[in-house]
């Protein structure tokens, strides 16, 4: 009896071992499945063959890493991978034996995806965390010390770069580019006519040319088979969009190719010799609009660590000369990839996993022209995940880059990105007291838009502050017990600061009446040297108000022989009414040159300053916004240095009845006494009376105006001349 139930216990473990035995083998066939899938980069779809596997042995952590570690490679599914490598960490070993289909336990590595996947599902305190304890295990001399270090001090960071955030546009290209799988690594040729990218398929990679027709992309048609080869990367265009450089997407071995199209048809690949291609890896390229120089990315011998950028020039016999290390001020001991210029090649744009940011890899673009000062794009263009191949489109302003968002098309889109690099403008008033008790009035223009972007009060300490980007703008600043004030200043494409503060030192109106100073009368005078670029004549007058007319007005012929001369008024009186003049001042000579030197533009305005300058000015308003128009216009045509003057004049109130094309005999205001006639510059003819200190006073002249007849008569403000 005894001797029967050790052969039934021995029977049993035989087939139990069996049973465990083909296990086994089920999980070598899932393995191998998953990691085919994992070469063709369907990391999804490796992920959920891992996880059959782990059903199996669900204790298993090594299955559970491989598991985290492929939804993590995926771009949309990355947050699935923390649960995964939780589960693994609970069981790392640094023993852990790679190739051993049945080791249970996972690598230390875990920690350090687990640590990545917090980071880019921004819980930067568990990826700080977990960081610290993969560095446990990590040798003093370990190279990779000193990347965890700087992925910690990046999470502890990462709040405040993410508050530092700039305004973007993000405009996808649509089904038209896009599909359902990841679309990757877009370039636009130099004249902006045709766009490259690379598809990631089932099959491997398919590249594709698009080329833009009425300002549209068109339908892109696929050149892969004309390449021959099925697992290359785009990398750059030439500017006229004739040449397409690639890369072999071969982890053991990239190298750099270059494709021409002739006639209608791409010509299978040509691979670059030394000293560009080695035995190392090269893996991306770009290249000035002249083709003479050459900007790689390579591992080869003698670098800084992992991926650093190369330049090479073409020598004096036409071949490439020996690469030169752009060194420590690009590259690091780590990787920097996917360098590019700007059309401009002003500045180099990279990305880097060595630099900081919020962690992995982020995008950085240096000045070549400048201090060369590394600086980095912010967030949202730089976010929590790795940031690569971003080709800048418009200097600092727009590019092209593919991320995976909630509305993206396939797993990864192309999208053009338009960044506003802003600022906050902080304005100081520096004024010796407010004592009208009203704020003072701001007003800032961009000069570029010849628009008034903002109008603003003073805060009760007298500052002000507006979010604004690069360009070049001008404040005008005003209040009742001050002169006007007025300052242009630019906000260079590359600053980089937080802030840019900006002081406007006011002064008081003056309180005594100035003594009079004499008409100048026109004087004969010889024609001082000027050189001014000149283009067709342009002209630019006052737009006048809406008033009542008899007929269209006639063209007015333009004068050139008599130019009006008067005394600049430089203080003002103690009138209760008072105006601000704006005019275009075009430049200021001791020598009166004349209007008729200023070809290209008509009804100069010539003043005499008390210094003795003759000032040439033109747009004389009362309106801020005409007068910044009116500059714009007159910098066009080349009047660089040209400003916005601003006067402030004495002025009164009068009561307009009317304007006509033609002239009216004053007999025909029979029942009005004191009636006015005023020809102005743009042929009408102003009919008004009277003349008051104060609205008040006008208003209470306006009824009785009003009740002789003269229905649409209004009050107007006029200079006292």
């Amino acid at each position: 009896m005894q001797k029967n139930r050790i052969i039934l216990l021995f029977c049993f473990i035989i087939a139990n071992s069996s049973l465990f035995s083909q296990d086994w083998n089920k999980i070598l066939l899932y393995q191998n499945d998953a990691e085919t899938y994992m070469f063709d980069k369907q990391y999804d779809k490796a992920a959920e063959t891992f996880k059959k596997a782990s059903k199996i042995v669900p204790d298993n952590a090594n299955f559970k890493f491989k598991i985290g570690y492929c939804y993590l490679r995926t771009d949309d599914k990355k947050k699935e991978a923390i649960g995964y490598l939780e589960d693994a960490v609970k069981n790392v070993s640094p023993d852990y034996k790679e190739k051993s289909l049945k080791e249970p336990k996972a690598p230390t590595l875990a920690l350090y995806l687990l640590a990545e996947a917090y980071r880019i599902d921004q819980q930067f305190d568990e990826a700080a965390e977990t960081y610290v304890k993969y560095k446990e295990f990590l040798k003093p001399d370990d190279n990779l010390r000193a990347l965890v270090d700087q992925n910690i001090a990046s999470c502890k960071n990462a709040n405040e770069l993410i508050k530092d955030s700039v305004s973007v546009k993000i405009t996808n290209l649509g089904n038209t580019i896009n599909n359902e799988f990841p679309n990757i690594n877009a370039v636009v040729s130099g004249d902006g006519k045709t766009l490259a990218f690379t598809t990631i398929n089932k099959l491997g990679n398919d590249i594709f040319i698009s080329n833009k027709v009425n300002n549209i992309w068109s339908a892109p048609k696929k050149i892969t088979t004309q390449l021959g080869n099925k697992y290359l990367l785009t990398c750059f265009l030439s500017f006229n969009g004739k040449d397409l450089y690639l890369s072999s997407d071969n982890p053991e071995n990239n190298d750099i190719f270059v494709t021409t199209i002739e006639g209608n048809k791409w010509i299978q690949p040509l691979q670059f010799e030394k000293p560009i291609n080695t035995k190392s890896n090269e893996t991306h390229v770009c290249l000035t609009k002249d083709g003479n120089t050459i900007y790689f990315t390579s591992d080869r011998k003698g670098g800084l660590g992992g991926l650093d950028i190369y330049k090479a020039t073409v020598n004096e016999k036409g071949l490439w000369g020996e690469p030169v290390n752009l060194g420590s001020g690009i590259n690091t001991p780590f990787n920097e990839v996917t360098p590019f210029l700007t059309p401009d090649e002003k500045y180099l744009f990279f990305s880097s996993e060595g630099r900081g940011g919020l962690g992995g890899y982020d995008i950085f673009y240096v000045n070549l022209e400048g201090s060369q000062k590394v600086q980095t794009l912010n967030y949202p263009i730089n976010n929590s995940d790795n940031n690569q191949f971003y080709f800048p489109e418009n200097g600092l302003k727009s590019g092209f880059i593919s991320f995976y968002d909630k509305n993206s098309i396939g797993r990864r889109d192309i999208n053009h990105i338009e960044m506003g690099r802003f600022t906050n403008l902080n304005g100081k008033i520096l004024a010796e007291s407010n004592d009208s008790g009203k704020p003072f009035k701001i007003s800032i223009f961009d000069t570029s838009k010849n628009d008034t972007i903002a109008k603003l009060e003073s805060t009760s300490n007298m500052s002000f502050s507006y979010r604004i980007d690069a360009g070049t703008y001008q404040v005008l600043i005003n209040n009742s017990k001050y002169l006007p004030f007025s300052k242009e200043f630019t906000i260079a494409e590359d600053f980089n600061g937080k802030e840019f503060p900006f002081e406007a030192k006011m002064q008081p109106i003056p309180v005594e009446k100035p003594k009079l100073i004499a008409e100048v009368l026109p004087v004969a005078v010889k024609k001082d040297t000027a050189t001014v670029e000149k283009t067709k004549p342009v002209k630019i007058a006052e737009t006048p108000k809406k008033e009542v007319k008899t007929e269209p007005a006639k063209p007015k012929e333009k004068i050139t022989e008599k130019v009006k001369v008067k005394v600049e008024n430089t203080v003002s009186s103690t009138s209760e009414v008072r105006l601000s003049i704006y005019a275009v001042q075009l430049m200021a000579l001791k020598t009166d040159i004349g209007a008729d030197y200023f070809k290209d533009i008509d009804n100069i305005e010539i003043t005499l300053s008390p210094e003795g300058f003759y000032r040439y000015s033109v747009g004389s308003t009362e309106s801020m916004e005409d007068a910044m128009a009116t500059l714009g216009k007159v910098k066009a045509l080349g009047y660089t240095k040209a400003y916005v003057r601003i006067d402030m004049i004495d002025a009164a109130y009068t009561i307009q009845l009317m304007a006509s094309n033609k002239p009216i005999a004053l007999s025909t205001f029979n029942n009005i006494s004191g009636v006015n006639e005023n020809h102005g510059s743009d042929g009408l003819y102003r009919y008004t009376v009277g003349s008051f200190a104060n609205y008040t006073d006008a208003k209470g002249e306006l009824s009785s105006i009003i009740e002789s007849g003269y229905n649409k008569a209004f009050i107007k403000k006029v200079r006292i001349k």
